[in-house]
Order: C-alpha cells, then sequence, then structure tokens
C-alpha cells in the first residue's frame, strides 16, 4: 500500500513539475513577444520620427472619422525631401509657428469679405502655413479676410460637415470654395480611408441619409500605436476599384451633397465656387460641373490650365503631385482672380 501511495505521490509530483515548466515556458514566450512589440514599437517610432518624419497628425473625431490634432508642432517631410512644419492651436487649426501657444482667431473683424476654402490634402497643404493659398490671398487682397481647413484623404462629405461650424459667420457677398480634384469622387463612396472610419451618405429618394463614421478598436489601435498602424493599413488598404455604376452614382452624390448642404448659404447671399483640377482622370466631369453650374449660387472654376499636369518639369508641383510654394501663390491668384470678378471688385 505504502509503495502504491509513493508511486502516486511521484507521478503527481511529475505532473505538477511538467505542469510548471509549461506555464514556465509558456510566460517566457509571452515575455519575449512583449519584449519584441515593445523593440518594433520603439523603432518604428524611431523611423517615423526621425527618418522619414511623418509623425502622427491627425485624432478621431466622432463626426468626421479624423481630424488634424491640436496643439502640435512638427516637423514633416515632404516627397522633395524638404521639410515643412505644421503647428495647430487648441481646435487643431493650422497656425503659423510664430503663432504657437495661441488660440487663432477664425475671422477677422473688419474684413470686408470672409472667404472659406475647404478641401483635402491640398488644403491642409504640404508646405508652411506661412507659404499656403490662403494666407497668400490675404496678403494679395488684405481687405479680405480668407481661411482655409482641410485634411489628407477627405472627402466633399467630411469638408462639409467640418465647415458647417463655420457657415453661419458666412453673409452677402461672402464665398465658401470647395477645392475638388479627381479622387473626391471616390472619396464619396468610402467607408474607411486609410484605416480610419468615415462618414459617408447615400441617397434615398430625393433625401440625402448620413451615416456616421463607423469607429471601432481598429482606431484606437491606429491611434495608439505606429506598429499597429502600420499592420492595419497593410491589412485595410483604402478601396480603390469601383465599377462604372458607383462612380455614376458617385456623381449624382457629389451633385446633390453640394446643393443641399450649401443651400442655407444661397439663400442668404453667399456664393459658391466649386474649384476643380485634376480633371482628366475621371471620364464626364465636365458634365458633373455643367449641371452644378445650373444653380444660380454656384460657380465653377477651372484650375488645370493655370496649375498644369503633373510632370517633372512642372514648376507647380511636387513629384507626388501636391503644390509647392509656387503652385499655392498660382492657385491664390487664379482664385482670387476669380473671386474678386464675381464680387465686382
Amino acid at each position: 500500500m505504502a509503495a502504491n501511495e509513493e508511486v502516486k505521490s511521484g507521478k503527481d509530483a511529475g505532473r505538477l513539475s511538467r505542469r510548471k515548466l509549461i506555464i514556465f515556458r509558456l510566460m517566457a514566450l509571452l515575455i519575449a513577444f512583449v519584449l519584441i512589440v515593445v523593440v518594433l514599437e520603439c523603432a518604428a517610432r524611431i523611423y517615423v520620427y526621425s527618418v522619414v518624419r511623418r509623425g502622427h497628425l491627425y485624432r478621431t473625431d466622432s463626426r468626421l472619422g479624423y481630424s488634424l490634432l491640436p496643439d502640435l508642432s512638427i516637423r514633416r517631410r515632404r516627397s522633395d525631401g524638404g521639410l515643412y512644419t505644421i503647428t495647430t492651436d487648441s481646435n487643431g487649426y493650422r497656425i503659423a509657428s510664430s503663432e504657437e501657444g495661441r488660440q487663432s482667431d477664425v475671422w477677422v473683424p473688419d474684413a470686408s469679405r470672409k472667404v472659406l476654402i475647404l478641401g483635402d490634402s491640398f488644403a491642409e497643404a504640404l508646405v508652411n502655413v506661412e507659404d499656403r493659398l490662403d494666407r497668400v490671398m490675404t496678403e494679395k487682397s488684405p481687405d479680405w479676410c480668407v481661411r482655409m481647413f482641410g485634411c489628407a484623404g477627405w472627402g466633399p462629405d467630411q469638408e462639409l460637415l467640418f465647415g458647417e461650424r463655420f457657415f453661419g459667420d458666412l453673409n452677402r457677398g461672402d464665398f465658401l470654395v470647395l477645392l475638388t480634384c479627381d479622387n473626391d469622387f471616390a472619396d464619396l463612396l468610402r467607408h474607411h480611408h486609410s484605416g480610419r472610419a468615415k462618414p459617408y451618405f447615400t441617397r434615398q429618394g430625393d433625401e440625402l441619409i448620413e451615416h456616421p463614421p463607423e469607429i471601432g478598436m481598429r482606431e484606437w489601435l491606429r491611434e495608439k500605436s505606429y506598429l499597429a498602424a502600420f499592420v492595419i493599413l497593410k491589412t485595410n488598404p483604402t478601396r480603390r476599384d469601383f465599377s462604372d455604376e458607383e462612380i455614376a452614382e458617385s456623381k449624382e452624390l457629389f451633385i446633390e451633397l453640394i446643393r443641399s448642404r450649401t443651400r442655407p448659404l444661397s439663400e442668404k447671399g453667399v456664393t459658391i465656387v466649386v474649384a476643380h483640377h485634376i480633371d482628366w482622370k475621371v471620364e464626364g466631369i465636365e458634365e458633373v460641373f455643367a449641371r452644378l453650374e445650373e444653380f444660380e449660387s454656384i460657380h465653377c472654376l477651372a484650375m488645370d490650365e493655370q496649375i498644369g499636369r503633373h510632370t517633372p518639369d512642372n514648376l507647380n508641383l511636387l513629384p507626388c503631385g501636391h503644390w509647392n510654394e509656387t503652385g499655392n501663390e498660382t492657385v491664390a491668384d487664379v482664385l482670387l482672380s476669380f473671386l474678386m470678378e464675381l464680387a465686382g471688385d
């Protein structure tokens, strides 16, 4: 009996020892995994901040999907290798580096006209804010107050949703300018962009239905970790394949979205200008702008002739196709001339 108890006790001890060994190995694997993740995250941050200069710019936004971070001061590298500074105030609005720490005033109280420009990465701009087209326009026409807002990847839906916070400030004789390029039509069809949820609209008869961004764990991880952001971007690429029927629907949505969301401005005498470029990439785009101009308060401005196409010898563009300092000045001249003609100044 005693011998049997000793054998059983030995077996129990052996099982306990094996369990401890398994637990030890699992703990060791877990610790090793955590250390690897920490090292990779540190390496990713060093690479992003010190090598490519592409640190975090955006925060999750329950209405817009995402927007520029507040109180930001960061140096970014662009496609020509040059560096530019992005500084924001407590609202996330871009300001000059010399204005850091100050709350920016959106409008100059005694301005004769207010111009609100909305757009995507072209409005966010890959230049210092002092060289951005809204600042250039204000310098050339100091009696006007020109303000521009935008984020890379925003579509017309997000731009108009953001701009609504300023619509009450615009009155008769003022302008709303929508910067529009080829990818705006695809953006209207997307529910996510660059691993971030975005709002979108659908048509239901004569009514537009707003769908809020479906923000979840993915957006939280993307915001907290560069390593997670890399994985999310690789596993959730921005959708780029759309059928002819979908693009046709996006054109109808584009027209109805602009018309319906700017109607309150039109009714009080604000002029809406759709300033478009890179038109050749969307078939039949001319008809879209022609139909928009059927509305009395909406005017369309084609800018491709002045800006030029994306070629190595185009002095207005960076290698990535965005406007450089010269490009911003060119667009400022074209846009200001058009607005002054409409205003009769």
